[in-house]
């Protein structure tokens, strides 16, 4: 971000390598109509592309700097989990309340669990994020996984993406 134009100048040091990033680019934006017409029809791509181009072209997307609270690059699954760890507390149990557990479930360390997904019997959930309607079969054990939306998972399993 330029300070003195409000500008962004560049995303991620992809134009300027030598200049090192000073702020976020959190992906939270305002686009006027015109800019959908630089999206291809039909397709489904990162936004990023885009304003780069618009950079290039010197048609710079304005920004802003929001300076409150913390705030974490969630770009890899290893920031994903930390942030996970990092706004854990013993006192804080992540379980939404239409998960179903089975009462010899081991739920430990930071582990989330979305609505409507089950964990069966002597599963053991280590830092694992597991979305909604997933589920974990009983006498799975499960560390630093992120299990996605509807997703079955068995087995026993370390740093792995479903």
């Amino acid at each position: 971000l330029d300070e003195k134009s409000g500008c962004v100048s560049d995303i991620g040091s992809r134009l300027h390598t030598e200049v090192a990033g000073k702020f976020l680019f959190t992906g939270i934006y305002i686009v006027s109509p015109e800019f959908f017409a630089r999206i291809p029809a039909g397709e489904k791509i990162s936004v990023v592309p885009i304003f780069l181009k618009m950079i290039r072209l010197g048609k710079n997307p304005g920004g802003i700097v929001i300076d409150e609270g913390r705030w974490w690059d969630l770009g890899t699954r290893e920031q994903y989990l930390a942030v996970h760890r990092a706004l854990h507390t013993p006192q804080s149990a992540w379980i939404h309340e239409s998960a179903r557990i089975a009462p010899t479930a081991r739920i430990q360390g930071a582990t989330a669990i979305g609505a409507g997904a089950s964990v069966g019997g002597n599963a053991e959930l280590h830092d694992c994020i597991v979305w909604e309607n997933a589920e974990i079969a009983a006498g799975s054990s499960l560390q630093n996984c992120i299990v996605t939306a509807g997703r079955r998972v068995d087995g026993t399993h370390t740093d792995t993406d479903f």
